[in-house]
């Protein structure tokens, strides 16, 4: 998860109390690749990690916010 309070501090609120969701500090490359081999499903908004999960044929959800108006 992100450092940054602004995002740090609403994702806890709303995810902390859920048992099987894992809210962690970010880590290094060989440590995330082991983190990325073990999960039911990641969710992501960073398009490396979009890349990777796949790679270990582990499902990834894509999260985002358009910010485009029309």
């Amino acid at each position: 998860m992100h450092l940054n309070t602004k995002v740090h501090k609403p994702v806890n609120w709303m995810f902390n109390s859920i048992t099987n969701i894992k809210l962690i500090n970010p880590k290094n490359y060989l440590q995330f690749i082991h983190l990325m081999n073990h999960p039911t499903l990641s969710l992501t908004n960073s398009s490396r990690i979009q890349e990777k999960v796949p790679t270990l044929e582990k499902p990834v959800m894509i999260l985002y916010v358009n910010h485009r108006t029309t």
